[in-house]
């Protein structure tokens, strides 16, 4: 019994690490948001240094989920948490990686680009960030039901993905002094769809861990 016992506190560490690494995480997405779109330089810089945090609490949190499976040999359930806590941070540090490109952005576009193109990934990033934090929410809980609804979300930005792509491609050809920052604009459009898809991977997991099947949500 006290063993047991001692193994939840521990899982628990780990579940409240995940916590904080995914709240930096919506906090930079947040940042680099407002970043890109006040041409606020040094707030980009600010979310590009501080996604080494993001890192750093993965690498923690690897290292805790690693010693757990050695010295306590999970099985069951307990196993399927701590494999699940592993590929969940994965993502979500991918999902913090596109924070830093949004701020990375700041100075690769024009005002002009600024207000035709970005409004767009805008709203892909919102929801991204709003899965996120219900995706979260679903692993803490419990609740495979609300990991599932969470992924059908994606769909919205996949369609915003594909309008924005033909808008880009539209401008990008209206000139050659547009294709640099067309280019600019596509990986954006791609990095926020990509931020959907790594999410839903997340709810994945959180299903797995509830219930033992695997699903695909993409």
């Amino acid at each position: 019994m006290q063993w047991r016992e001692k193994f939840r506190n521990e899982l628990k560490t780990l579940n409240d690490k995940i916590y904080s690494m995914a709240a930096i995480t919506v906090d930079l997405l947040r940042d680099g948001l407002t970043a890109i779109q006040e041409k606020d330089t040094r707030l980009a810089a600010k979310v590009i240094e501080e996604d080494k945090m993001v890192d750093a609490l993965q690498g923690e949190i690897e290292d805790l989920a690693a010693m757990l499976i050695a010295m306590e040999q999970p099985v069951a359930g307990d196993l399927r948490e701590i494999v699940s806590a592993i590929k969940i941070v994965s993502s979500i540090e991918r999902i913090a990686d596109h924070a830093k490109h949004l701020a990375e952005g700041t100075e690769r576009i024009s005002d002009a680009g600024r207000k035709q193109f970005l409004p767009v990934i805008v709203q892909m990033a919102e929801q991204g960030i709003d899965m996120l934090e219900t995706a979260v929410k679903a692993y803490l809980d419990n609740d495979a039901e609300l990991a599932q609804s969470v992924a059908a979300k994606d769909e919205k930005i996949d369609s915003l993905k594909k309008e924005l792509t033909v808008r880009i491609l539209e401008f990008m050809k209206s000139s050659p002094e547009n294709v640099e920052e067309g280019a600019s604009f596509l990986f954006l459009n791609r990095f926020m769809e990509r931020m959907g898809d790594h999410v839903t991977n997340v709810c994945e997991w959180v299903y797995f861990t509830h219930t033992g099947n695997h699903i695909d949500l993409n």
